[in-house]
């Protein structure tokens, strides 16, 4: 395994800013719950319970025997005549593998705003995904004392924003937020986990709550006078928002080239 950051957690490894949280269920999100043996102590997770929660995986499965940290693929090379990859690092390692799965993140390079002067800016500027607590003070649940006689600019208001504005506004002396396009706001609904509840669940809970969560209702066909076609949701569902991304891609041996071919994809491709 081949990771950028220093352990394991993904984007919960880089993302460390104050009110980090998951907006998504954490029975449903958090991966290998009753593998691991673990409830989660909220109904929304915050961030460090689920780096934490990771780093656990990683013991669970004994995978930090065999992981490289700190380490970015460079390239990978397909050879017919082997039928196996070679991996290339920004360490020089060279890996030989049969398959590989690339499961980079798209949004895994932190990113300044390029605003005309921001070169020549002489305040301090870190990203939210980087941030700064040597500077701030502080950690994840806030007290920001370092902010105290400090004007503060915070530029962008997506989700992140809609979690750090309340620590910023709260612990620094002025907080300037540049919005571009307005973001819709709910209430969350966060409560911790009832240790009832937790002490009731059954094998199988996560894979049934997961696959509730998505599930889409199919509408039925009504005819009528009035509408020919009227789709309508059967007696009981309702309509859900959610999310998902693909699976990784997974790429196994299967020539298409004549014997004793490589073939090479360069570029940064881990995390």
């Amino acid at each position: 395994m081949v990771e950028q950051g220093g352990d394991f957690g993904g984007t919960w490894y880089w993302n460390r800013y104050p009110g980090v949280q998951c907006d998504i269920e954490s029975y449903v999100y958090l991966p290998l719950l009753e593998e691991i043996g673990y409830v989660p102590r909220w109904r929304y997770a915050p961030g460090e319970e689920i780096r934490q929660h990771a780093r656990a995986i990683g013991r669970h499965f004994d995978l930090y025997r065999d992981v490289c940290f700190r380490t970015q693929a460079t390239e990978l090379c397909w050879h017919d005549a082997e039928l196996e990859w070679t991996v290339h690092t920004d360490r020089d390692d060279r890996i030989r593998a049969r398959h590989v799965v690339i499961s980079s993140g798209t949004l895994s390079r932190a990113k300044l705003p390029g605003i005309p002067g921001i070169e020549t800016f002489k305040g301090h500027t870190f990203h939210t995904s980087r941030w700064d607590y040597d500077y701030t003070g502080g950690d994840a649940s806030g007290g920001l004392h370092g902010l105290a006689d400090k004007r503060v600019a915070l530029i962008g208001t997506g989700a992140t924003a809609i979690q750090v504005v309340p620590h910023l506004g709260r612990d620094a002396e002025h907080l300037y937020v540049f919005q571009r396009t307005p973001s819709s706001v709910d209430v969350r609904g966060n409560r911790p986990t009832d240790p009832g509840w937790a002490a009731s669940l059954t094998p199988g809970r996560q894979r049934r709550r997961r696959d509730n969560f998505l599930a889409v209702p199919r509408p039925t066909t009504e005819v009528s006078s009035a509408s020919p076609s009227t789709p309508s949701w059967p007696a009981g569902s309702s309509t859900r928002s959610t999310a998902s991304s693909s699976p990784p891609a997974s790429r196994s041996a299967s020539p298409a080239s004549p014997p004793d071919s490589s073939r090479c994809t360069a570029g940064a491709v881990s995390p």
